[in-house]
């Protein structure tokens, strides 16, 4: 699984987001379609949360990195080739989607499928539930050593 975190890297270092108004999601996504519009949305600018969406990062992150479905026998039964079709999908971790767009399954101009998380949207579970169990990602490892989890 390819996993793009350009925006939300910037984001948490402060780098200013601008740049990516224009990205594919924003603009040509079945969300931005419907709405009519970019959707580019600024998320919020403190430090508190920032915080907040690095613990949500440090969350799915490890999840996607170490996918494996909580039901691997049905999994596997139900989509035999799953290991194959995660070689063609990109996960996108970005934050300047609107509510309630926190997880949205799209397709590039490309074909490419595309699982798209707004952090900043996610934000709002922490304390809530174990994220990892929303998304349904059966990770197990609790190893946190991303570079920017560690800021």
């Amino acid at each position: 699984m390819q996993i793009q975190t350009g925006i939300l890297e910037d984001y948490l270092f402060g780098r200013p987001l601008g740049i990516y108004r224009d990205e594919w999601y924003f603009t040509r996504s079945s969300v931005a379609a419907g709405c009519g519009q970019n959707i580019f949305t600024m998320p919020e600018d403190t430090d508190s949360q920032r915080e907040k969406v690095r613990e949500v990062y440090q969350c799915l992150l490890e999840a996607a990195q170490n996918f494996v479905p909580l039901n691997l026998p049905v999994w596997e039964a139900l989509f035999p080739g799953w290991r194959d079709t995660l070689c063609h999908i990109c996960c996108d971790l970005i934050v300047g989607f609107p509510e309630p767009y926190d997880a949205v399954a799209e397709r590039d101009k490309d074909g490419l499928r595309h699982i798209i998380f707004d952090l900043a949207c996610w934000a709002k579970y922490l304390g809530k539930c174990d994220l990892t169990l929303v998304i349904l990602f059966g990770s197990k490892s609790q190893n946190y050593n991303h570079p920017l989890l560690t800021l």
